[in-house]
């Protein structure tokens, strides 16, 4: 698979022990089930491909800061930012900072162990890798592993077997994402990158030197691949794109103005306050009404903070 790791090695496919199976094979988006996704989503369509940050670049070393509001044209202009460039570049995840941007925010399109079809992006990531409530581990693998950040290389890498993020999606409605499979893997990789690691920190010596050594000439066939998809989704080539990143805070208005469509009076209009207890405690997703089968992205989630209840929390 080409991907925002390079290519992955063999994956652990199917059910795995003391792992619960819901059956229900459809694919997620936000971690709600949907009849179908399209190929390339609704963000990726909107969105404009974005200068990917390699090695070496600062902002890519340090944590991450936490999004603070939520419902703001820029936030939502910065995830379908980071679905175009995912897209173009073939990728199962992208980190805000892979594109400059300083703020914990992922996206993610990748398939779990049972080949289930995993769409969407967390805020305030929270990584866990224990089943929930037992805090007992299913075990790791080692498959290989790469890098947008670090294009062409790929390298083998221990990783939980089973993970979950918990944390909010745009709108500051609580999301938790179970994953086993690449989508588990994919989860750890991007909260790696909102704290300032990459894989290279997670190998010996040696790996890291053959990596380093591989890099120069395959980031060179890389990018040429990049730019072939970027033609055929209708986006920029790495020519045109600006070499600054976008100019994202918690209110961005330079990238509204870049073409979200809204104007600076309509900056503060559905805006969220940050409530940093809403997802502390964020609890699996609900049961949430069927989706028409050529539903959007955007369909899948609701526009409004859910009402606060009395009920326990998973």
């Amino acid at each position: 698979m080409a991907s925002v790791f390079g290519s992955f090695g063999s994956s652990r496919r199917g059910a795995l022990p003391g792992v619960p199976d819901s059956g229900d094979r459809r694919p997620r988006i936000d971690g709600y089930p949907v009849d179908r996704i399209p190929e390339v989503i609704a963000e990726a369509r909107r969105g404009r491909r974005r200068r990917v940050t390699t090695i070496g670049e600062e902002v890519l070393a340090r944590p991450c800061r936490e999004v603070t509001r939520f419902g703001t044209p820029g936030l939502k202009a910065l995830v379908d930012d980071l679905h175009a460039t995912m897209a173009v570049c073939h990728g199962v995840g992208l980190a805000a900072n892979q594109i400059g941007v300083d703020l914990r925010v992922f996206v993610y399109d990748c398939e779990d162990s049972y080949g289930i079809r995993h769409v969407g992006h967390v805020v305030n990531p929270v990584l866990e890798t224990a089943l929930e409530g037992s805090g007992r581990s299913t075990g790791r693998d080692t498959a290989e592993e790469g890098c947008l950040s670090v294009p062409g290389p790929v390298a083998n890498v221990q990783r939980a077997r089973v993970a979950a993020v918990r944390g909010v999606d745009l709108f500051g409605k609580p999301v938790r994402i179970e994953a086993t499979g690449v989508l588990a893997r994919c989860l750890q990789h991007e909260c790696d990158h909102l704290d300032g690691t990459l894989y290279l920190d997670r190998l010996g010596g040696r790996d890291r030197s053959k990596v380093l050594k591989a890099l120069p000439e395959l980031q060179e066939r890389t990018w040429a691949a990049w730019d072939a998809r970027a033609l055929e989704l209708g986006k920029q080539t790495s020519a045109q794109l600006s070499p600054e990143p976008p100019d994202v805070d918690d209110v961005p208005a330079p990238l509204v103005a870049a073409g979200a469509g809204a104007g600076a009076e309509d900056l503060d209009a559905g805006i969220v306050d940050y409530d940093p207890a809403a997802y502390a405690e964020a609890q699996p997703t609900p049961e949430v009404e069927e989706l028409p089968a050529e539903a959007s992205y955007d369909d899948a989630r609701p526009a409004e903070l859910p009402e606060e209840d009395e009920s326990p929390r998973a």
